[in-house]
């Protein structure tokens, strides 16, 4: 078998970007370098063989080779940047969450607007790693809610009692009632199911366990999607839960991992994050950042809660190949399939083909969001031809889309036309007019809109600016 030189693995790491590319682009080092990471940091900790990473060419080569030539790629890059230099980072615990990074030397806050908006997420980020909606006089830097405190309610402990116990009932139908009635309590039984989710026995936890999640997923069903986005834009960035980078006294690497917590201690049984009871996008958003974050740096910290979304997100396709009969829903799981397809799952090529005729027949006369929908699709499945879709999508002014439907279209026609298209090109303009702006100060700076929608806005407007080096990372997509 040939042995692909480092600038070919290079080509193959990121999706037909080159070396002069990876040289000069500081996403691209950082997530060679959280590869890298995840994989050192796991055979320290586990010492266990490296996990698959994202990449498609470790079927290639034996393990021992490919973390050789890996570690050459990773040198090739880092040296080329001054301004990004290599890190080393301390193994993580082998316990089920990622443990908290250490602080290095404070950095220069960036200039660019993706990294200034990520400080603005950091910032917005509460301290038990959501973001949700930002009330319009903040003032802060890092301040925020702090975390509710249910007290324990002397008549809700006597009712709950009972019920907490029937959970250890061999009767189905017996611990069916009692899970119904201890959700109908609300969240001031959370404390009692707290301490049932710590019972020795396993089986008692596991349901404890299941109806806290329910019941915190149920007050928190407005945080999944804006954490979703913001942990997205944060590993389109290349940071990761063993980032050093520090800015005053934020360490990203920290706020990845709090954002993960998150999203994995509101994750159910079957895999889903968030409340409902049909997919929604937050949900499908929150599966796809889970996913990537896995395929970031391999690390077997997030690949068991990766592998229930993933197959959770599958088990809710309609037979008609959407999800939830929405167009947006459907986007955003078939991205999170073509994800989990680079971080070595079984293809899901049937329910891609299905999910793309579906969308194709709402983009044939549907907006900007039904065709930046099949566009995308149809590119990362190899479907059907996308030229008049894409040629329509490029006459629609980015000026005039919500943040939503522009980050929608911007990945649509990079993967279309980009990066030296003229559909591209031309639209290209339009929409840096319209998401860059004047720089704000003290709070606001780096973010976008005031009030209860801009941490959402923010994490759409950053992902629509990482398009030009995240997507084609993340899907490896060529023309």
């Amino acid at each position: 078998m040939t042995h692909l030189s480092a600038e070919e693995l290079i080509d193959h790491v990121y999706g037909g970007h080159d070396a002069p590319h990876v040289a000069a682009c500081a996403p691209c080092a950082r997530r060679a370098r959280a590869l890298a990471d995840g994989r050192a940091a796991l055979r320290d900790a586990l010492d266990s063989p490296p996990p698959r990473p994202r990449a498609r060419w470790t079927n290639a080569l034996p393990p021992a080779a490919a973390a050789a030539v890996l570690a050459t790629i990773v040198a090739l890059v880092v040296t080329r940047i001054p301004r990004e230099p290599q890190r080393a980072h301390p193994a993580p615990s082998p316990a089920s969450a990622p443990t908290e990074t250490v602080k290095e030397a404070p950095q220069d806050e960036p200039t660019d607007a993706v990294g200034a908006a990520i400080l603005w997420l950091a910032r917005h980020q509460r301290p038990d790693g959501s973001w949700g909606p930002i009330p319009g006089t903040c003032d802060c830097f890092g301040d925020a809610p702090k975390p509710r405190v249910i007290p324990r309610d002397a008549d809700v402990a006597r009712k709950a009692a009972p019920l907490v116990e029937a959970l250890r009932s061999d009767s189905l139908d017996e611990r069916e009632r009692a899970a119904g009635d201890l959700l109908k309590l609300g969240e001031a039984v959370e404390p009692f199911l707290e301490d049932a989710a710590a019972d020795k026995d396993a089986e008692v936890k596991a349901r404890a366990d299941s109806l806290l999640r329910t019941l915190r997923a149920a007050r928190t069903r407005g945080d999944t999607e804006p954490t979703a986005l913001a942990l997205l834009v944060l590993l389109g960035a290349g940071y990761s839960h063993l980032s050093k980078d520090t800015y005053g006294d934020i360490v990203l690497g920290n706020t990845v991992r709090k954002a993960l917590q998150w999203l994995m201690n509101h994750q159910d049984l079957s895999g889903r994050i968030g409340d409902g009871d049909s997919v929604k996008p937050a949900q499908a958003i929150a599966a796809l950042a889970l996913l990537e974050a896995y395929g970031l740096t391999g690390s077997n910290l997030f690949k068991e809660q990766a592998v229930k979304a993933h197959t959770w997100l599958a088990g809710e396709q309609r037979k008609n190949g959407s999800w939830s009969d929405d167009v947006e829903t459907t986007y955003w799981a078939v991205i999170a399939l073509k994800s989990a397809q680079l971080d070595g799952f079984p293809p899901e090529l049937r329910r891609a083909e299905l999910a793309t005729a579906w969308l194709r027949e709402r983009a044939e006369k549907g907006g900007a969001v039904e065709l930046a929908a099949f566009v995308t699709a149809s590119r990362f499945f190899e479907g059907p031809d996308i030229s008049a879709h894409a040629a329509r999508l490029a006459d629609v002014k980015a000026v005039a889309l919500e943040p939503g439907a522009r980050q929608m279209a911007a990945l649509a026609l990079f993967q279309a036309d980009g990066p030296s298209g003229a559909n591209w090109k031309n639209w290209n303009e339009g929409m840096k007019a319209a998401v860059l702006k004047s720089p704000a100060s003290g709070c606001g700076k780096g973010g976008w809109g005031k009030g209860a929608g801009s941490g959402r806005t923010t994490a759409l407007n950053a992902l629509t600016l990482e398009v030009y080096y995240r997507y084609a990372n993340v899907v490896g997509s060529k023309k």
